[in-house]
């Protein structure tokens, strides 16, 4: 096993996209649109969207939409080979309540069940315009996915075994992950995943902008003044 070593890959992504829209009312527009994405390495996945606006008069508009998600890992990820990195790991021997962190040689490897994340995009938000001047705009927008890609470290691994009550079967079992000992029972080295599925990922926020735009004469020009 090399610390680092030259890795190539490659990957071909087809899309095709699609959108439609219309206006039920004067005051209504509903989108609705599509996206099919077939990549080379993982087969096809469609992700469709919807997205809904009300102006209830010529100054506010309510809109919303949601949309599913597709995220697939790296190419590199899916190209990794076996590397070695220095991690740092609390694993006690047995018979001993406590001990301290080690920095020990980690071999990072492929996850071979490494999957796509999955999830949804939803939000809710309005455009607010008083007067040709000014523009107030708020957002409230969500993330909900499953599978989420992400990399542990070696305390993550220490923190999870103790969490399994020492049971390194379950510890390689659940997260693919295992500590090296010696004779005494001390960790000299671990074969952890480079990157894993890990689970559900939630991310929410707020967003919110308020615009100025007005003309304005500047030596015998008419500019526009903008700020944000």
């Amino acid at each position: 096993v090399e610390f680092f070593r030259n890795q190539q890959g490659t990957r071909t992504v087809n899309s095709q996209f699609i959108e439609f829209v219309a206006y039920p009312t004067n005051s209504v527009e509903v989108q609705l649109a599509g996206r099919n994405d077939t990549y080379s390495d993982f087969g096809s996945t469609f992700n469709p969207k919807l997205s809904v606006g009300f102006r209830p008069n010529n100054k506010i508009l309510l809109r919303s939409s949601v949309c599913s998600n597709f995220n697939a890992p790296s190419v590199r990820n899916m190209i990794q080979q076996d590397f070695v990195e220095f991690d740092r790991v609390r694993v006690c021997p047995p018979g001993e309540a406590d001990c301290d962190a080690i920095t020990v040689p980690v071999t990072r490897y492929r996850d071979p069940s490494l999957q796509p994340e999955e999830g949804v995009n939803y939000n809710f938000g309005t455009v607010i315009q008083p007067n040709k001047n000014w523009t107030f705009t708020f957002d409230q927008w969500n993330f909900e996915g499953e599978g989420m890609l992400a990399r542990r470290s070696g305390n993550d691994y220490s923190a999870l075994l103790d969490a399994l009550n020492g049971d390194e079967q379950a510890l390689e079992e659940q997260a693919g992950a295992s500590f090296v000992k010696n004779s005494a029972g001390e960790v000299v080295s671990a074969r952890f995943p480079a990157v894993r599925n890990m689970g559900t990922r939630i991310i929410r926020g707020i967003d919110f902008n308020v615009a100025f735009q007005s003309p304005v004469r500047l030596f015998g020009r008419v500019l526009k003044l903008g700020a944000n």
